[in-house]
């Protein structure tokens, strides 16, 4: 619970995510809103759980990796009063402005939301309104019933033939060096996929009145270039039946890739090329699949739906912080109901498991094989991939797309 003392967003106003490190703090009660970077986030959220500005700084270089001033946060603090965001029982002086002090940069004042290109928004809008006229259908809720038929057809084929299946897939991967076979072979599948993800997301949000700020390829992870859509606040204005819609479009997506391209591997003459394209498509789009039904991955679409059924944004990372206090003995970092705590603590507990099982698979189970296939290529992707694996997932990074 946060002190009378501490500066805090008042009612009506709220933050909003809008791209990988990118937040919008949105005042409804006036339509505006203002942009800022993932650091003013986190400062947001310890200037409401700390008493003292030292606190505050001390926890902001320990959640960044690095320093800012007192005089900083007290700009940072004054900027948001400002521009009237604040709580009316916010203090004024309740914290004394430190002199200047030749110390780190502190994060960068909130700024107005820069105007879009109205031509530009508008253009891309009526292209998706098109695709939306000629492929809304594919929305209907009762195209749900030939997606299950072709995913039990599918699944009839992998019981049956999956052993043959993944034979081709393991004997083409042997004939290319890892990184090759990644980059020519798997990278652009990804691509693609996010490509399909990102159209069903950019339809359904017009479909049911929705604005679309911008569509193309972002990088990924700071990796691998991957097409997002920018829906900006628009997700806050769909109604429940936008948000169901937009939530099955994310599973249904890669679950129908993985059926066509398994009903194509098998229709396909063996050995084919046709064959072998359909096969390739398969393990990205399932990999893809068990993403958004994970409810350990922040961002997946299990998360987000338990996010909002609980009406606790962020809950993964709430589990977590709840969890580690509980299991250090440190004190807790919001107060909570017995409930809420016990399935917090039940929830972080879980993934805590989740992600020990996970690093013990990688190297035993990965090492093993990557290393018996590859050689040295396979134990660096080993070594890379559990580094990536223990360090815990961000909504910047899960599942996006």
């Amino acid at each position: 619970m946060s002190a009378p003392g501490r500066p805090l967003l008042r009612r009506g106003v709220e933050l909003v995510r809008s791209g990988p490190q990118s937040y919008f703090i949105v005042d409804s009660t006036t339509g505006e809103s203002f942009a800022i970077g993932a650091e003013e986030h986190g400062l947001v959220d310890l200037l409401s759980k700390h008493d003292s500005i030292d606190e505050v700084v001390t926890a902001f270089k320990a959640r960044f990796g690095k320093a800012t001033t007192a005089r900083g946060v007290l700009d940072f603090v004054e900027e948001l009063r400002r521009l009237d965001l604040l709580s009316e029982d916010a203090p004024t002086h309740a914290w004394p402005r430190a002199a200047p002090e030749p110390e780190p940069a502190a994060p960068a004042p909130v700024v107005p939301t820069p105007e879009e290109d109205p031509r530009r928004v508008l253009a891309l809008n009526h292209r998706i309104d098109a695709l939306v006229l000629l492929f809304g259908w594919i929305l209907s809720p009762v195209m749900i019933l030939p997606l299950l038929a072709l995913a039990l057809l599918a699944a009839n084929v992998a019981v049956r033939d999956g052993e043959r299946l993944l034979t081709q897939l393991l004997s083409h991967s042997a004939d290319y060096h890892l990184l090759f076979y990644m980059l020519v072979f798997i990278a652009p599948k990804l691509i693609l996929l996010s490509l399909a993800n990102a159209v069903v997301v950019a339809m359904v949000t017009r479909r049911f009145g929705g604005t679309v700020r911008g569509f193309g390829l972002r990088s990924w992870a700071g990796v691998l270039p991957m097409f997002q859509t920018d829906l900006g606040d628009s997700m806050k204005t769909l109604s429940p039946r936008g948000r169901r819609t937009m939530m099955a479009g994310r599973i249904t997506v890669p679950l129908a890739i993985v059926a066509a391209g398994m009903l194509g591997w098998a229709i396909a003459r063996p050995r084919s090329t046709g064959g072998l394209l359909c096969a390739l498509f398969i393990a990205p789009a399932l990999l893809r699949l068990i993403i958004q039904l994970n409810p350990f991955f922040a961002g997946s679409t299990v998360h987000i739906w338990l996010s909002q059924t609980h009406r606790r944004p962020q809950l993964l990372d709430a589990a977590r912080q709840e969890t580690a206090a509980w299991l250090l003995s440190r004190r807790a970092p919001a107060a909570l109901t017995w409930r809420e705590r016990f399935w917090l603590r039940a929830y972080g507990l879980a993934d805590l498991l989740y992600r020990v099982a996970g690093a013990l698979l990688i190297v035993l189970g990965g090492g093993y094989f990557l290393g018996q296939q590859y050689g040295l290529g396979g134990a660096l992707t080993v070594i890379a991939a559990f580094f990536w694996w223990i360090t815990p997932s961000s909504p910047e990074r899960a599942a996006r797309g």
